[in-house]
């Protein structure tokens, strides 16, 4: 099927559009599997683990496992782009990522349920993301040698097909209906110039075009496909690098019920193009990030992660840190002042205001709760409770008390617990 120009022109902003030379319209819709795993996952574990593993039939006999096993060498693509990805998080790092997400173990052991499925369904994006890259790969290994994309030797013209299926994968549903470009990369790419005032993903569609005309000459022009391939490849970079911001602004901004889920997007989103990345920047990401290794992420790590980003000249492929513009939420004059990042991890200490709000809710409904609450905490803060920190002996707990004595003196010995 052949997409038409004016419905795919409307939706990037009246860009000439990729119109794919073959049809691939069945490998577009491995979004619909997509969209078929995140509705399931939460509910059945089972039988989304069954439609990652076999697929769901929407896209032939394709599976996000088998994109996520794909090798690349075996099947006549140079890794060189997939490298960076093994060096970073190691061998088979896509499918084990998604089996310990759906099963939340491995990397996920000890997380909650809300980061494990969050992180299982951004990284299905991830896996056609890379299985799109990999098309690109292969165009570029038939080209080398010698097959030009369009209608090759055989009557369906797929002796190099590889540019139009990584759109495909890359865009997912081409067809102008209701799931048109939804559940796919391309669609994350139309979110984050959304949330960033950017065009990452109209740049995308620009270099797929240049790369699918040079695949297309006859003969293949090489340099000009690597050129365009690569462009594509520093929208990836931008735009992932731009999702990895955004989720880590919202762990330290958003309510605790929603740390674990922004987490998870922030390092599945990172993930999806980390190894595309400066390795050093990659590497210190990857340690900020991956739950396996990082406790909780503290405030200020949008802003040192900012930082850090500003300090490298090229993110990867030629992605600049000024291109990427900044989080439409995140208030100006937001890093300007250096946050205070503690040393240790506090943050079962912090939540000590969980245990406040929670009393504050329920005080005038429920009074009893609300003294069991000040006295016992609600074990949101572990064993803490306020009763607890109104009644501390400053000196029998080794701290000289100078700075409490002008309370003794103004409102008398245990005025603190007494008052409450």
């Amino acid at each position: 099927m052949i997409i038409q120009s004016i419905v795919l022109a409307a939706l990037v902003g009246g860009v000439v559009p990729y119109t794919p030379l073959t049809d691939v319209s069945s490998h577009s819709q491995i979004a619909l599997t997509v969209a078929n795993f995140t509705a399931v996952l939460s509910e059945n574990n089972a039988l989304a683990m069954d439609i990652y593993m076999n697929g769901d039939g929407q896209s032939g006999t394709r599976s996000v496992q088998k994109m996520a096993t794909k090798d690349w060498v075996a099947a006549g693509a140079d890794d060189t782009y997939l490298q960076g990805f093994v060096e970073l998080f190691g061998e088979d790092y896509m499918h084990s990522y998604n089996l310990d997400a759906i099963n939340c173990n491995g990397l996920f052991e000890g997380q909650s349920k809300s980061m494990c499925d969050i992180s299982a369904k951004k990284n299905q994006l991830c896996t056609t993301l890379a299985y799109a890259n990999y098309e690109g790969a292969k165009a570029l290994a038939q080209m080398q040698a010698g097959v030009s994309a369009g209608v090759g030797t055989k009557p369906d013209g797929t002796d190099n097909k590889y540019m139009d299926e990584l759109f495909a994968f890359w865009y997912g549903v081409y067809d102008g209906g209701e799931d048109d470009g939804k559940y796919s990369s391309g669609a994350v790419q139309g979110k984050r110039d959304s949330d960033f005032s950017t065009a990452f993903k109209v740049a995308a569609i620009a270099a797929m075009k240049d790369a699918q005309t040079a695949a297309a000459a006859s003969p293949p022009d090489i340099a000009a496909f690597t050129a365009a391939y690569e462009a594509y490849l520093q929208t990836i970079v931008s735009t992932f690098a731009q999702a990895t911001l955004k989720y880590v602004y919202k762990v330290e901004t958003g309510d605790a019920d929603s740390v674990d889920k922004y987490w998870g997007e922030a390092y599945s989103y990172f993930r999806c193009a980390g190894g595309l990345m400066d390795p050093a920047l990659g590497a210190t990401i990857e340690k900020k990030l991956n739950p396996s290794i990082a406790k909780s992420i503290p405030v200020g790590s949008y802003c040192s992660m900012k930082k850090m980003m500003a300090e490298t000249a090229d993110l990867g492929f030629g992605a600049t840190p000024e291109s990427l513009g900044t989080y439409k939420d995140v208030p100006d004059g937001y890093c300007d002042v250096s946050p205070y990042i503690p040393l240790t991890d506090v943050s079962s200490h912090a939540r000590i205001a969980l245990t406040v709000a929670n009393f504050t809710a329920v005080l005038s409904e429920n009074n009893a709760l609300a003294m069991d609450i000040y006295m016992n905490g609600d074990g949101q803060s572990g064993t803490r409770s306020v009763q607890k920190m109104a009644t501390k002996d400053w000196v029998a707990a080794g701290a000289d008390d100078t700075y409490l004595q002008g309370f003794v003196e103004l409102f008398g010995e245990d005025y603190m617990h007494s008052y409450n």
